[in-house]
């Protein structure tokens, strides 16, 4: 959990617990494994609940975004140079000094786990301690037990179907923010929101105004996976988007599969929603839509290689169809197998003259920042940082 996140297109990251499985190649090299390195927790085979003190910061920001105030300097208006005491202020980057609230607050939920994991064990703390739950009509108890075979009555261990129902009744409790929830597995989203959700009957399945919905996908065949699954979601929330990171291979979002037997020779282009018959490309019909897409390359010490065709063809679609797109990082081994020739490329494309190549002939670039961040290093074309247009 953490105020002000250094992830370019969130302003706060909150992990209601710690811990997920790898199901995806964009999963090989997850960085929530670093911090599992860092403080010996075991990310793979256990979900640690985030301590009180962390469910209580979101409550903190929708004041501050309930009264006006800019998230990242909470209405002062500046902001240290650095973490340590002694640095001079500056103007806050968010609000330019003003103090004021921009747009609305977003809270990336949850970067080091997965909100719809379908995951069966048991919940517990840093200490590995375990937590035991009691069901109420005012909403969960619980506390820790050391061993949960010694279980008080009409109580039982606590799983991450409990603790999914404290997020989503937080996030029905701070209106003024936008809750991003990002996820590897969408085909889980429609049947754990209804089971998670607390409000009357009359209202399950109701839209929620302030939760933009994602899905993840580094190649093809993620994408043609999971992008139909999070479109039957367009119901649920007021964005549904897709993070291409680390992206890996060229993605196709014109042409996803439709899918089944019956439906072989269909196919969806998932920036406009229009579906598509294969053999002679004519349109049939019309569903839902992605409303912004996220690009980038993969960065830390065994960051696999982003070829920037992929990022360029993404550029290309989300321009054609007119959908907001955010180039978040080129990553820390990006190269490019084509010359930087202006008769070959329009001149936005090109590599800008400051360039320094690895090698004579080198595809690769050396970028200074660390993550291929910097996007004056960049070509002009992909200096595009987007975000949906979102009434609540």
């Amino acid at each position: 959990m953490a105020q002000n996140s250094k992830i370019g297109w969130t302003d706060h990251t909150f992990n209601p617990w710690r811990g997920c499985q790898k199901v995806a190649p964009g999963c090989k090299f997850c960085y929530a494994e670093k911090q599992r390195n860092r403080y010996g927790e075991d990310f793979l085979r256990r979900r640690i609940l985030l301590a009180d003190a962390g469910w209580r910061e979101p409550l903190k920001w929708n004041k501050d975004a309930a009264e006006g105030k800019c998230s990242v300097c909470r209405g002062g208006g500046s902001v240290r140079t650095g973490k340590n005491k002694a640095l001079p202020f500056m103007d806050c980057p968010r609000c330019h000094g003003s103090g004021r609230l921009g747009d609305r607050p977003r809270v990336f939920c949850a970067s080091l786990a997965d909100v719809f994991e379908d995951w069966g064990g048991i919940v517990t703390d840093r200490n590995g301690h375990n937590y035991i739950v009691r069901m109420s009509d005012s909403g969960d108890w619980y506390r820790r037990a050391n061993y949960v075979e010694l279980l008080p009555e009409n109580m039982e261990p606590m799983r991450l179907h409990h603790v999914r129902r404290r997020l989503f009744n937080l996030i029905d409790s701070t209106p003024h923010l936008d809750w991003l929830l990002l996820t590897k597995r969408p085909e889980n989203i429609v049947q754990m929101w209804n089971a998670v959700d607390t409000r009357p009957a009359g209202n399950l399945q109701m839209k929620r105004d302030n939760v933009w919905l994602g899905t993840s996908a580094s190649e093809q065949k993620t994408a043609n996976e999971n992008i139909p699954e999070l479109l039957r979601c367009r119901h649920l929330a007021s964005v549904l988007f897709l993070s291409a990171e680390p992206l890996l291979g060229a993605i196709d979002l014109t042409t996803i599969p439709i899918g089944g037997a019956a439906t072989e020779n269909e196919q969806l282009d998932a920036l406009t929603g229009d579906m598509r018959y294969i053999h002679d490309g004519s349109k049939f019909g019309k569903q839902a839509s992605l409303d912004w897409v996220i690009a980038g390359g993969e960065s830390g010490p065994q960051a696999r290689q982003c070829d920037v065709d992929s990022i360029d063809w993404l550029w290309a679609q989300c321009d054609t169809a007119q959908v907001p797109l955010f180039v978040k990082q080129l990553g820390d081994r990006p190269f490019d197998k084509r010359v930087n020739d202006p008769q070959t490329y329009p001149l936005e494309r090109c590599w800008p003259a400051s360039t320094v190549w690895k090698s004579v002939g080198s595809a690769y670039p050396h970028l200074r920042s660390a993550k291929g961040e910097d996007w004056t290093e960049w070509p002009e074309r992909w200096r595009v940082r987007q975000f949906p247009q979102v009434t609540t």
